[in-house]
């Protein structure tokens, strides 16, 4: 179906055309480790959309584990300068970072979209796929935060 196609369109402006121009816009503005920790988001907005999206439940585990990723960035954003003084990262500047890990969440929405719409028995399993995806996006956010 054309929708389906459509979708996987969508979802690779997304997450590799938006995502992958963030991220040089982020790593240039606050630096690659900042970006880093900033992608590190991803799961917790990922969450919030499978929750309003897909219906998904929250769990306790899921709950400790945003608290720890919203902790590690606040942390991240005002890590102390080579200088030894704290400084502020401007949340203007850090902005391209969460508009990354924004775009690598909502991206596979499109995806799962499209895949229920495939006429591809393997797509519309999501097994195959999903894990070829979920490779190729853990392999993404190693690249850029390789030093």
């Amino acid at each position: 179906p054309v929708m389906a196609f459509v979708n996987f369109g969508l979802a690779g402006i997304l997450h590799f055309f938006l995502g992958w121009t963030f991220i040089s816009l982020s790593q240039n503005r606050v630096g690659a480790s900042r970006t880093g920790a900033l992608v590190g988001t991803a799961p917790l907005f990922a969450t919030v959309l499978a929750l309003l999206a897909l219906n998904e439940v929250l769990s306790a585990p899921i709950m400790l584990g945003i608290v720890i990723v919203v902790v590690g960035v606040y942390f991240v954003s005002m890590a102390e300068s080579q200088t030894s003084r704290a400084t502020w990262v401007a949340w203007k500047d850090s902005l391209f970072g969460i508009g990354v890990a924004l775009c690598f969440s909502i991206s596979p929405l499109f995806i799962r979209a499209a895949a229920a719409m495939a006429a591809w028995r393997w797509v519309r399993d999501g097994s195959a796929m999903a894990e070829f995806l979920e490779l190729a996006v853990d392999g993404a956010c190693a690249a850029t935060t390789t030093p």
